[in-house]
């Protein structure tokens, strides 16, 4: 498996626009955080704040045409769709194909379309747009152009709006050519203001990719068991816009359609969204955790890691234990992302990872005082009068 900290400005674009006109926006679930901002550290809200400032700016920059409105306002259907689920024109022709390799450019997706059979288009635009609608997304071995006319008349609400996914459908190296313009303009804005945000991507990453951490991870997040051998040839992706958690990009194996994980693309918000979970009203992350802590080792070792590096056999010989007994106990820290690992040619290097110590010693007082701070009682005492008993602080 390989992971990479680099968004692909081609799929950002297409996520943003396919959003434009969308009643749940990206930014719109950033705010439905706010309630529970105090879990989230402060670097992340910093840069999900940041990340709502990228959309607006794209606002800006690409106002409501009747190009824009014809390919990106979503098409009324006759199953109503989740809020964050949208069919457009424009993100129908504006996805990756799983047979496309970085560097995910525009001239790329277009020479695809102009050099891929008609199967493949048709199996393409198919499972993208109307196979959500049935229970069998995997069986596309009869697909055809009247297939495709079927499912539209049976799910797409206006005759207008069908016959133009159609066009699409039939001619996209045209209606590409005509986005051209404004999905450059989205892409190379985007790949501007990257940068800045590819430290904290970096991190978002390493929380999701990190030793023995993504099979975990996703297999939670999908409610489904993967293995080693699904994901051996996968590649990674990090998303600033893809809010809901991941995109997975596979090909069948075989004819009897069994999946070989491809390309997952997943948005930074995984791991808030995941730790906000695990974290609601469950105090057994939190006795887990404890208890995990209560070797006094363990807890020692971690102490030790504050501010610096060590490694296995300097470890032991400080703590008096073997070495397979230490590694026991590092990999335990690190299954609660209490430590980093980083491997040297030579050994391999631990240090303490303070944001996440922090975090999670905050969500257990934070669970065990139902939020309550000690400014909270001092402005208790403040809105007291006087006949009550109270005292006025002194101004700040």
């Amino acid at each position: 498996m390989h992971y990479y900290s680099e968004i692909i400005p081609l799929f950002e674009a297409f996520v943003y626009l396919s959003e434009r006109f969308s009643e749940s926006r990206t930014s719109d679930r950033i705010r439905s955080f706010e309630p529970r901002k105090e879990e989230i550290s402060a670097e992340r809200w910093t840069y999900f704040q940041r990340i709502v400032e990228l959309q607006n700016e794209l606002d800006d920059l690409i106002a409501p045409s009747e190009l824009i409105e014809h390919y990106f306002t979503p098409l009324k259907t006759k199953t109503e769709l989740p809020a964050y689920r949208t069919i457009t024109l424009g993100g129908l022709l504006l996805q990756i194909p799983a047979q496309m390799q970085p560097p995910f450019d525009f001239d790329q997706l277009l020479s695809y379309y102009k050099t891929a059979s008609q199967k493949d288009l048709l199996v393409l635009f198919y499972s993208s747009t109307l196979a959500p609608f049935f229970n069998d997304t995997n069986n596309f071995d009869d697909i055809s152009v009247s297939t495709i006319v079927a499912a539209a008349n049976d799910n797409i609400v206006s005759t207008e709006d069908k016959w133009a996914l159609i066009d699409c459908i039939t001619n996209p190296c045209e209606h590409l050519e005509r986005l051209r313009p404004v999905v450059e303009k989205v892409m190379d804005h985007i790949e501007n203001r990257s940068e800045a945000f590819s430290g904290f991507i970096s991190k978002q990453m390493e929380g999701v990719c990190g030793k023995d951490k993504f099979i975990r991870n996703m297999s939670e997040l999908m409610s489904t068991e993967l293995k080693q051998k699904d994901i051996a040839n996968a590649s990674v992706y990090p998303s600033l816009f893809l809010f809901n958690a991941y995109k997975v990009d596979y090909e069948a194996a075989n004819k009897k359609n069994t999946l070989e994980f491809y390309r997952f693309i997943i948005g930074v918000y995984y791991n808030t969204l995941l730790e906000l979970r695990r974290q609601r009203g469950n105090p057994g992350v939190h006795i887990q955790l404890l208890k995990m802590l209560s070797d006094q080792t363990r807890f020692n070792i971690l102490h030790d890691l504050c501010g610096k590096q060590s490694y296995g056999q300097e470890l032991a010989d400080k703590y008096g234990g073997a070495r397979s007994a230490i590694y026991y106990h590092l990999d335990k820290l690190l299954s609660f992302n209490l430590i980093d690992l980083k491997m040297t040619e030579y050994r391999n290097l631990y240090t303490m990872n303070k944001q996440n110590v922090y975090d999670k010693m905050n969500a257990i007082r934070d669970y065990l005082l139902n939020g309550w701070k000690p400014e909270a009682k001092q402005e208790e005492a403040q809105t007291e009068t006087p006949e009550t008993g109270g005292e006025s602080g002194p101004e700040e």
